[in-house]
Parts: C-alpha cells; structure tokens; sequence
C-alpha cells in the first residue's frame, strides 16, 4: 500500500514529501505480517550488499538512502557515454578525435570506477586506431573489473576509417570484459595493406563475452589467403598469458569469416582454453575457419582446441574448414539458396579470393580427437564425398 496516497499522512515541511502517520485514520486495514513481509524483504536486500538497518531520520539522508545504495552495490551502475562528462555524439557532429578522446576518458573512468557504459543507436566512427578497450603495451592481461557495454541493437555502429586497416575491437590481453546487445562491427580501409576485423582477441584472454554483429568488413585478397575481415577472430600466438573462457554470439553478413581461430599447437598445450561461438554467417567466404600453423615442436598427446561451435552457414562459399585443430566439437547447419557463381562473391561484386573457386561445405586436414557435423544443403558444390 502507497501510504503517501491514504489520509493517514502528514507533510514534512524540509522535502515537501508525505509521510505515514498511525495516530490518524488509516482508510485500508494493514497487518503485522503485511508490514513484516515488507520490510523483511527490503532488509534481505540491504544484507546482501553488506549494510545494515539505521533509524529513519527525516532530517538525515543518508537513513532512507540505505536501500538505495544496496542496490548500487548489488546491481552494476551503468553510465551512459552521452552524458556528461564526456557527451558522445554519434551523430556526426563530432569529429573523429573528438570521438576517440571522449570514448577513451568514457573507457578509463569505467575501469576506475567498475560501472558499464551504455552507447546509444548512432553511428561511433574512429580513424586510424583501434576503439580503447584494449591493452596498448604487451604485459599481464588486464582485468576490466566485468566491464559491460551497452548496445542499442545492430542500431548501434561501431566503425574504424584507416589507410592500412584498423581492426574495430581489438581486445588485446584482457580478462572480464562484456559487450551486449549485438553493436554492428564495421570499417573502411583505402590502402592495400590489411583489411579490418570486428573483433580481434589477441596475447590472452579470460572470461569475455560478446554479443556481435559484423557486417561488410574489409578483406582483401592476399593471393593465397583472405586478410581481414572476420567478424570474431581468437588469435593466442605464443603468448604466456592465460587463454581462458570467451563465449561469442556473432552474426556476420558479408564478410570473410563469422570466426577465425588460429593457434599454436605447443603453447596450446599449457592453455586451459574454452571458447563457446554460435554464429550465424550470411554470404560470406567462410562460416568458420579454425587453422593451426604448423608446429614448431612436439605436440602434446591428447590435447585440445577446447572450441565448442554451433552455428548456421548461408549461401557462403565454405562453411567450415578447420586444420591442425584438436578436440574440435563443431555443428554446423548449411542453408543455401543462392547460385555458385555468386556465392563466389564479396560484397563489392568481385571473387573473395581468385584463385579460390572451390564451393565447398567442409575441409577437413589433420584433425584430431574432433567431433564434427555438417548438414543441409551446399547445391552445387565443387566437390562432393565419393
């Protein structure tokens, strides 16, 4: 019961506010164990976050902002990024240093203070440069205190502008970091150099989570491979840091790959590495592509990727292709409705790699210990299983 709307109230004169008044007549009937729920209930809530109950004093804030800071406590504070201090505009009325600089001062006080950041639809465009959340030096992953982005849906872009590529998330060595809400991940690059992923994990990891959307990121054909472009790419290298648990939910249209995993066989043997992806990819090149170099020493017996995939492949020219990879566990649905010839094609109308016209659903080479599933239906594949 609303108390401040019965007859039993009288005005406190500081605030203006109502209040309960049981010396007066109270129109609804309210009993103990009405009350005791009440307040029991409030009183778990103040627990939990570690304070305790104070005597209500109408002239004392801080004895009716009791519950008020529990929640705080219990419950993350989010912030957006277009409030001051830093007013993001993702309008385009900012310019692109202005963008980053008011991102990265949004990022350090997230970090400082342990709040998430919330980024509204619009269009957030940096030049030249990775977005901030990120470790610019090599060193110790870095814990991001479970730092959660906030998106508006795929209304919500992120987008770098460079020469020679300038990957749009490149999350370098870092540990509990989150993005939500499925942001579109783009970019242009107008040099020859390297295309642009939408999200790279690179030098370590741990505990990250990620709701993505790539959509028409650069690649550009290398001769013998596809540079760039991969919505979510894990790329550990021999790094000494952790390769820990990541779980990705990505959907791609248009790009090279929905996701990229490319590891090495003797550091990933001391790694305890678990990453989940479920992705969707649309008319890209490849749905997943998990391929391990060449190893430069013995290789464990019995390791594992610790790669989990499930996933859906849409009128792509492959749909999975994984090499060298060990304890794969892989499902894959294949949908097509489009013809070979244009499955052959990147967004901008041209082959995404010329002397690559194989159509195929599945490449396989030097797998172990995997458990993989491919289904549906490829239509005219280059190839098919005797």
């Amino acid at each position: 019961m609303e108390y401040t709307r019965s007859d039993a109230f009288v005005t406190h004169a500081p605030t203006g506010q109502r209040m309960h008044q049981s010396t007066q007549p109270v129109p609804t009937a309210v009993s103990a164990n009405d009350m005791n729920m009440v307040v029991w209930s409030l009183m778990e809530v103040i627990k939990d976050a570690g304070f305790s109950g104070v005597d209500f004093d109408p002239d004392n804030p801080s004895t009716y902002q009791v519950l008020r800071n529990a929640l705080r406590a219990s419950y993350r504070d989010i912030r957006s990024v277009h409030e001051a201090p830093w007013n993001v505009r993702a309008d385009g009325s900012m310019t692109m240093a202005q963008m980053m600089a008011a991102l990265s001062a949004a990022w350090a006080s997230a970090l400082a203070n342990g709040h998430d950041l919330y980024f509204d639809a619009g269009d957030y465009v940096i030049q030249e440069a990775n977005f901030p959340w990120r470790r610019a030096t090599p060193g110790v992953l870095l814990d991001c205190r479970n730092v959660t982005l906030w998106c508006a849906g795929p209304a919500t872009v992120f987008r770098t502008v460079s020469v020679s590529g300038a990957d749009v998330f490149q999350l370098n060595s870092l540990k509990n970091f989150h993005v939500k809400g499925f942001p579109t991940l783009s970019g242009t690059v107008t040099g020859s150099v390297h295309g642009t992923n939408g999200v790279s994990v690179t030098n370590g990891w741990d505990n990250i989570t990620l709701e993505i959307c790539g959509l028409n990121l650069p690649s550009l054909d290398k001769g013998d491979y596809v540079d760039g472009g991969k919505a979510f790419t894990a790329q550990p290298g021999s790094t000494g840091n952790p390769c820990g648990r990541i779980q990705v939910k990505v959907v791609a249209r248009g790009c090279a790959e929905a996701f990229g995993f490319e590891p090495d066989l003797v550091a990933a043997a001391a790694k305890r590495t678990a990453i989940d992806v479920e992705f969707v990819a649309e008319d890209c090149y490849i749905g997943a592509k998990l391929v391990a170099a060449e190893a430069s020493g013995p290789v464990a017996a019995g390791i594992t990727s610790g790669v989990t995939l499930r996933g859906q492949s849409i009128d792509c020219q492959k749909d999975l292709v994984a090499q060298r990879i060990h304890g794969l566990d892989a499902n894959v649905q294949v949908v097509t409705t489009k013809s070979a010839v244009e499955r052959r094609k990147a967004p901008g109308g041209t082959a995404w790699l010329a002397d690559d016209s194989l159509v195929e659903a599945l490449v396989v080479a030097g797998c172990k210990n995997a458990n993989v599933r491919v289904s549906g239906n490829k239509g005219a594949a280059t190839t098919r299983p005797a």
